[in-house]
């Protein structure tokens, strides 16, 4: 029926990151093309899940662009979110989502991160465009995972100033590891 394609179709949309992750192949393709004759709409969808943001999420947005900084021959790009921000700006924990895809998509960079400070808990996003730079390794080692792309961990008891140089080392080690320049 109409309501269980648009529900798969935008399962599919998400997961595939608007089919332009490394992951989506023809099946995927011919699979959205299933559900739109099935019913899914792939234009509400769209208007749905990108273009209903909240004033407060996009001040979030602009914090986190704000701090943006690039590491190890520009190849790493870390936004912050202090503690505090969702507060200041009205933004819930949830408009977070999707901010580390800003930080991945600048040209030349190869691993975009998200450092937030939930109130002396730090958490981490990790994106890689190339299923090469493993994130989830990096994750693995501060006791998190998730995959090639796309990775998370959690600390407890720490901040952003005294997390950050932690994470930068690893990730230094870890494209070294690698063979990529770090």
């Amino acid at each position: 029926d109409p309501v269980t394609a648009q529900g798969l179709y935008v399962g599919i949309a998400t997961d595939t990151g608007q089919f332009r992750f490394p992951s989506t192949t023809p099946d995927t393709f011919e699979i959205a093309r299933r559900l739109c004759e099935y019913g899914a709409d792939p234009a509400k969808a769209a208007h749905e899940l990108y273009e209903r943001e909240s004033f407060a999420k996009i001040q979030l947005l602009q914090h986190f662009l704000d701090s943006l900084h690039l590491e190890f021959d520009q190849r790493v790009c870390i936004g912050l979110l202090e503690n505090g921000i969702y507060d200041e700006t009205g933004a819930t924990i949830d408009d977070a989502e999707g901010l580390v895809d800003y930080a991945r998509s600048i040209e030349g960079v190869d691993i975009g991160v998200l450092i937030e400070d939930r109130a002396g808990s730090i958490k981490v996003s990790l994106r890689a465009k190339d299923p090469f730079y493993r994130v989830d390794q990096v994750a693995k080692l501060f006791g998190g995972g998730g995959h090639a792309c796309a990775a998370g961990l959690n600390v407890e008891d720490s901040s952003i100033k005294e997390f950050e140089p932690q994470l930068l080392e690893a990730l230094g080690q870890h494209l070294e590891s690698l063979g990529a320049p770090s």
